[in-house]
């Protein structure tokens, strides 16, 4: 192989890993930045209780990303458990509250679902676990 070859080949090597490296320093900063909502609990845990009740928990979420945060999407894993959500765009260091409701009629033993909320920023996971007599 040519020196000419040879010093194109390496010229092209440290451009492709020098654009990784500012590639991945950007991934950095935003991590620091953060991402966007905080919520005060990522697990609902309605505990032991009785078949027919209708439970419900709310679940706060701070905007700490510097930025207003738009819910996209919220979306459930089962039908028998419904959330509502406050408001759709959080302002930069507001609180929106998600109320998670759990219908038990017709469900009985362990029970495990999820709240999917989906923003612009990124996609969070309420679990929701119950036991139910």
């Amino acid at each position: 192989m040519s020196i000419k070859k040879l010093s194109v080949y390496t010229l092209a090597t440290l451009v492709l890993l020098s654009a990784c490296s500012q590639k991945n320093n950007k991934v950095s900063e935003e991590t620091v930045i953060g991402s966007g909502l905080v919520p005060d609990r990522e697990m609902v845990d309605f505990g032991e209780v009785e078949m027919g009740e209708i439970l419900s928990r709310r679940v706060k979420l701070k905007n700490e990303s510097g930025k207003e945060v738009h819910i996209t999407e919220v979306k459930t894993s089962c039908e028998c458990t419904q959330p509502m959500v406050s408001v759709s765009d959080i302002a930069a260091g507001e609180t929106a509250t998600v109320e998670v409701m759990l219908d038990t009629h017709g469900l009985i033993g362990r029970q495990y679902h999820k709240v999917t909320l989906r923003t612009d920023a990124d996609t969070y996971e309420i679990v929701v676990l119950a036991e139910i007599k």
